[in-house]
């Protein structure tokens, strides 16, 4: 049944026994973005099936009035706590997304074991922008890019 497709990443497998695999492997997130989900953090790390606990600054700016101020103290504060709760947790383990390499560092020193670097859109963005230079200097140079 179902062998050698897309679902069974082309192995010689039943789905079933990819499904289970699969369920094996899936790894849980649970994103905390507003100060509401803060305040219940202790009973949020008493989910089963939660792998990492990573606390959203973007959105966690927001609900608390400051949307964008990613470094405010406050958010920061609401960051630490979401961290602190779920690395002390056992089978848990506390994350966070980081803009800058540098940052890593400090987070990991607080507990944050899991670590993602930027964002998916922010990276595109990125992607494209350069693509972009490199077309449009390609173009404006008489015998293309060099």
């Amino acid at each position: 049944m179902c062998r050698v497709t897309r679902a069974t990443s082309y192995r010689e497998e039943s789905f079933w026994d990819y499904a289970a695999e699969a369920n094996e492997e899936t790894m849980v997130i649970a994103l905390v973005e507003t100060k509401e989900a803060v305040a219940v953090i202790d009973e949020i790390t008493q989910v089963a099936g939660i792998d990492v606990i990573l606390p959203g600054r973007g959105d966690l700016s927001s609900s608390y009035g400051m949307s964008g101020h990613l470094e405010h103290p406050i958010v920061n504060a609401a960051a630490d706590r979401v961290i602190k709760a779920a690395s002390q947790t056992t089978g848990m383990s506390a994350g966070m997304v980081v803009f800058k390499a540098d940052e890593a560092r400090s987070w990991i020193d607080k507990g944050a074991l899991f670590m993602m670097f930027s964002q998916d859109s922010r990276m595109l963005m990125n992607s494209y922008r350069t693509a972009i230079q490199v077309m449009r200097a390609a173009v404006s140079e008489p015998n293309g890019a060099r």
